[in-house]
């Protein structure tokens, strides 16, 4: 299918119509021979049957090699990564060749034994085909797997290997990312295991930097992917806008695992690029119960959210459960509990809910004092209300009872929040 990952490998070699029967609960194996110890491959596979409705997956394990690297992330009900070192990719076939699929087995860097074989095992259960497979000689990496990033307030340190240190001299380059300013850039001595570490200091606050390892080789400058960072201030503890490219990447799909500390305890959620509040991607969190865990001991800490939310049509009661603060999106209105301590309070009407657009929610959250404080769209509306239970002593996580048609982005943990511009420009820190 044009605009996928089999379509960039194979389209202007193979049309994939065609395949190689792979018989249901058969084990199958490909044998390759007469590779270059010293050189690296990359081995693609792909493999389709017609849209039945029925799952049909086949799995690929790479065996017989010396290294190799496997980046194919996973996708919910589609591609699984797993065994050991991630060379075995699992690959739902059906329907495969449609439109926004192209799933593929995709392993690089491969290096083969002194022998020169490699070999690849298929596993179909259900039955299906391989249509296509290409393997082709890649350009040695500079790096030997992804660089490992600290940030500090106004600092970054990095730590990588790279991966053969006797073709040539390494350096670190970094600017501005986007912009055309000429690369500063610094020396590095790689170890003998080929480790470097390198320490950025005095860089811009909520400035996005992107850097690139370069090696001086005989055949010319060779350089690593470009990766970006960017130095914020300490006391984020927790953030995501439910993208893909986070550390713990949110996938578009439903979301039917614990991903990173959120999970869907009941009905369906999921990522979507429809609707959002910032960036590509937010969380369709429709007529479900999502929920997000992450412990922290600090005494007063702030969450902030982006939600679009019309309430749905609930009873105006206390739920059971321990909890800090209460809110409420019901008939059109946010409402928040003035906890008495004890399980029990006051409901009070925050603010009208709009009905077209995503609305800033923050809680500041004093858990010494047993009192929280809501902003809303960045402005403070209520403060000093109480919490409905006081034995709460620490922030534990977020639970929320969606409505039908309703949406989550941005959401951060901290401990500062919307009171805070420490570079005077008129932006709160959160915001940079």
């Amino acid at each position: 299918p044009a605009g996928t990952v089999a379509s960039d490998v194979f389209a202007d070699k193979v049309n994939c119509s065609g395949g190689t029967p792979l018989p249901a609960g058969k084990v199958h194996f490909i044998d390759l021979s007469g590779l270059d110890p010293a050189k690296r491959y990359e081995l693609v596979l792909f493999s389709s049957v017609p849209a039945g409705g029925k799952a049909r997956p086949v799995s690929f394990t790479l065996w017989d090699v010396s290294s190799f690297e496997n980046h194919r992330a996973a996708a919910p009900g589609r591609v699984m990564v797993s065994g050991q070192f991630s060379r075995t990719t699992k690959v739902e076939i059906d329907g495969n060749d449609g439109e926004g699929r192209g799933d593929v087995c995709r392993y690089e860097f491969i290096r083969s034994g002194n022998d020169g074989d490699l070999r690849v095992i298929l596993q179909s259960p259900g039955g299906g085909q391989l249509n296509a497979l290409m393997l082709r000689e890649q350009t040695p990496p500079v790096l030997a797997g992804r660089p490992v990033v600290a940030l500090g307030e106004d600092n970054a340190v990095i730590n990588g290997t790279i991966a053969d240190p006797a073709k040539g001299t390494v350096e670190l380059r970094w600017r501005k990312a986007g912009s055309e300013v000429e690369w500063q850039s610094q020396a590095l001595t790689p170890d003998a295991r080929g480790a470097v570490v390198v320490r950025l200091d005095s860089l811009p606050v909520f400035v996005e930097q992107e850097f690139v390892f370069v090696q001086q080789t005989a055949d010319g400058e060779m350089a690593s992917e470009a990766q970006t960072i960017q130095p914020q201030k300490l006391g984020v503890i927790y953030s995501t806008g439910f993208e893909p490219t986070e550390p713990v990447a949110f996938l578009p799909g439903a979301i039917t695992a614990q991903t990173g500390p959120w999970r869907v305890a009941k009905g369906r959620a999921e990522v979507q690029t429809g609707r959002v509040a910032h960036g590509g991607q937010a969380v369709r969190t429709g007529d479900c119960v999502i929920e997000m865990t992450f412990e922290n001991p600090e005494s007063v800490l702030w969450v902030d959210a982006f939600i679009q939310d019309p309430g749905i049509s609930q009873a105006r009661q206390i739920p059971d459960g321990i909890a800090s603060s209460l809110l409420l999106f019901r008939d059109g209105k946010l409402i928040a509990l003035d906890g008495d301590g004890s399980g029990g309070g006051n409901f009070i009407t925050v603010a009208e809910l709009p009905n077209d657009r995503f609305m800033r929610l923050t809680i500041r959250t004093d858990y010494e004092a047993k009192r929280f404080d809501i902003w809303v769209d960045g402005k403070p509306t209520l403060d000093k209300l109480g919490f409905k239970d006081n034995s709460v002593a620490r922030f534990h996580g977020a639970k929320r009872l969606a409505g039908a048609d309703s949406y989550l982005d941005d959401f951060s943990l901290s401990t500062w929040g919307l009171d805070r511009d420490s570079d005077g420009d008129g932006l709160v820190d959160l915001d940079e």
